[in-house]
């Protein structure tokens, strides 16, 4: 939706579609096609199909501002088919984890022709660049993903001290989610370990506060046992996966927002408790710190360190006013930063500044043959 607002207010007209997994039925004519997972078709109906044709024509008078936009590097061969038959530059985002590994020789294809990046983070691009150097003349602009839009909850912190403070963590519990080559709970790079770790120290210098799990995945039997094995069987609570509407409950209900995730391309989550007036306790590595600074919406620690971990917490859970000042800060943050609006607007000037990089290597390209 982000993306489409941008294309929109560009001025390209109304966006055209092509959707790689949805069910082909799904997708109104005149809004596009989908594919059902179906990558071979995909890729030759971007090479031949005569409506791609009919598209270009419709275009034509706006051929100056037309861009194609590939959400997916996967899909990059696509992107650059229908670039090479409609003669607009393409642009591609590059999302956490999925870019950072040494790609296919077929996403390299894709991508050999791309007029630009749109990195979730200035992180995810590095760790692109780091497994795939060819691609570093390629410009990148860091354009953030935030949220519709989301009331403020009606009370940000608990207002009287010692009261329990209750902590919320929002994410799937996936064997996926590995470090490369570790076994056990504590390769997990979501944190679920350090977490569980640093809540026993955390109830044992304040007795009372309480851990909310919220998510689910083929990893929760195992973070389940951890649970025990650390001790903190009546700390930790598990909600497994929640309507909206009972998701919103539990970021009322609660007090701080943690997640020591490690690896994260961006962290969409700590965007969404900052929304809600939460303060958040992450750590300093991945595209975390872009999304939210050391003291100000929340607290930063070291990756890995489970006593730094506990000390955030307790320090948090001893402290309303202070919590709900960093929950004060995260809400601004997230309306100057995050909101809907502010990425079209990202979004936007990326995508413009990309076509006019086009234009100029055209106009330059042109000359040249003259």
């Amino acid at each position: 939706m982000l993306l489409h607002g941008a294309l929109s207010d560009l001025g390209c007209g109304n966006p055209w579609v092509l959707a790689a997994n949805d069910p082909p039925d799904s997708a109104p004519p005149a809004m596009g096609r989908a594919f059902g997972g179906n990558s071979v078709s995909m890729c030759r109906y971007a090479r031949f199909s005569g409506v791609v044709s009919a598209a270009a024509r419709g275009q034509s008078r706006a051929a100056a501002r037309s861009l194609i936009v590939c959400a997916h590097i996967g899909l990059s061969p696509v992107a650059r088919l229908l670039s090479d038959r409609l003669g607009f530059p393409y642009a591609v985002v590059l999302h956490g984890v999925e870019a950072w590994r040494k790609l296919r020789l077929r996403d390299r294809w894709g991508l050999r022709r791309a007029s630009g990046f749109l990195s979730c983070s200035q992180h995810t691009h590095r760790q692109f660049i780091r497994y795939n150097p060819d691609f570093a003349c390629v410009p990148v602009h860091a354009t953030a993903w935030g949220t519709g839009e989301i009331e403020p909850m009606e009370r940000m912190g608990k207002l009287l001290p010692g009261e329990p403070c209750r902590f919320l963590c929002v994410s799937r519990m996936s064997t996926g989610d590995r470090f490369s080559g570790s076994r056990g709970v504590g390769g997990l790079y979501k944190g679920f370990r350090v977490l569980l770790d640093a809540m026993k120290e955390v109830s044992r210098r304040k007795p009372g506060t309480t851990l909310d799990l919220v998510g689910t995945g083929d990893a929760r039997a195992e973070i389940e046992r951890h649970v025990f094995a650390a001790g903190v069987a009546g700390v930790v609570r598990f909600w497994g996966e929640l309507s909206d509407d009972d998701l919103a409950q539990k970021y009322r209900e609660a007090d701080v927002f943690v997640l020591p995730s490690e690896r994260e391309g961006f962290g969409i989550v700590f965007v969404e408790a900052m929304a809600r007036g939460l303060p958040c306790v992450g750590v300093s590595a991945g595209g975390i710190p872009e999304v939210m600074e050391n003291g100000v919406g929340g607290l930063l620690v070291p990756p890995g360190d489970e006593a730094a971990l506990a000390d955030a917490l307790c320090t948090l859970a001893g402290n309303p006013s202070f919590r709900e000042r960093l929950g004060r800060e995260g809400r601004r943050r997230w309306e100057n930063e995050f909101t809907r609006a502010a990425c079209v607007r990202q979004l936007k000037s990326a995508l413009s500044a990309i076509a006019r990089q086009r234009q100029t290597e055209a106009g330059a390209a042109a000359m040249r043959l003259e």
